[in-house]
């Protein structure tokens, strides 16, 4: 089965739901920046193969990412990996994110 995007979006809706800790999107755009009951706010990305694609100004290692100036303290990624048919959500906080981005990327 193949995963849609708006898939992984309500897996990751679900499944902060069943941890207690329900997200809300607060905003309109192509960005999703979304909520928790805790007061926690995140940038929700959607992986359906495995692996989340970030977007640069350039293709310098240290240009600004795109949605890195959200107002959010995490990242909702929302990811299945190829072959299997579980999504897994993670949240991450936004500067151990974007740093491991810009270390892979650098690499």
């Amino acid at each position: 089965m193949d995963y849609t995007s708006k898939d992984l979006r309500e897996a990751a809706f679900r499944i902060m739901e069943t941890a207690g800790n329900p997200a809300k999107r607060f905003n309109k755009g192509q960005q999703w920046l979304v909520e928790m009951a805790d007061g926690t706010t995140a940038n929700l990305k959607t992986a359906g193969k495995g692996g989340l694609m970030i977007k640069t100004l350039s293709t310098d290692n240290d240009a600004e990412i795109i949605g890195s100036n959200a107002d959010v303290s995490h990242v909702l990624a929302s990811v299945r990996l190829p072959g299997d048919e579980t999504v897994t959500a993670y949240l991450i906080p936004r500067d151990v994110f974007y740093a491991a981005y810009r270390r892979n990327n650098c690499e």
